[in-house]
């Protein structure tokens, strides 16, 4: 980026931290600008940012799959349920969270805000397309994670819409995630 807009809220910096599982990722992040924002989808993640709380410099907001998972079952009397009918809430809760910060301005009291992870992520979004679809235990292909790609975008837009640092963690342990994205796609995705 132009040295000379560093400092210009209306320029744009995003970046892509990669590593293996448990490799400081997330710590890393930590290091960004404050106040920081942080959705978190790596249920691993939570580890690291509850020991490093800083209350009013760092603001976490879980939206990991396991947390939000059990949100709505299908109605089938008092008889379980199995997880395979079970509707996916954890995009569903992130989007409807960051477009009410994005309405109410909150999104733009932070110098930077971060996604950890951003694989977690592209897998919460691809259980809601294959439940929307109605083969929530399909093996996803090409079509579902275009769809994922295009469900992404307007909340990667929403993020980077009040100038702050966008960052993203990924694993680079596997090649590609379960909706064949490579590292090169989800660069893409965060600009």
């Amino acid at each position: 980026r132009d040295p000379t807009t560093i400092n210009d809220k209306a320029a744009f910096t995003g970046f892509l931290l990669t590593g293996f599982a448990r490799s400081g990722k997330t710590a890393q992040l930590l290091t960004l600008p404050k106040p920081l924002l942080v959705l978190v989808t790596d249920p691993n993640a939570m580890a690291t940012l509850r020991k490093y709380r800083e209350p009013g410099r760092i603001q976490v907001i879980d939206f990991t799959a396991d947390r939000h998972m059990l949100g709505i079952r299908r109605e089938k009397g008092s008889k379980e349920v199995a997880p395979s009918e079970m509707r996916p809430k954890a995009y569903e809760n992130m989007w409807r969270w960051v477009q009410d910060a994005k309405r109410s301005g909150l999104l733009g009291e932070f110098a930077a805000i971060a996604l950890d992870g951003f694989t977690g992520l592209q897998d919460i979004v691809m259980s809601a397309v294959l439940w929307s679809a109605g083969t929530p235990t399909a093996i996803p292909g090409g079509d579902e994670y275009m769809r994922v790609v295009n469900t992404v975008l307007p909340l990667i837009s929403d993020l980077r819409s009040n100038g702050a640092v966008l960052a993203a963690t990924a694993h680079t342990d596997i090649k590609t995630d379960r909706g064949g994205a490579t590292l090169g796609h989800k660069l893409a995705l965060i600009g």
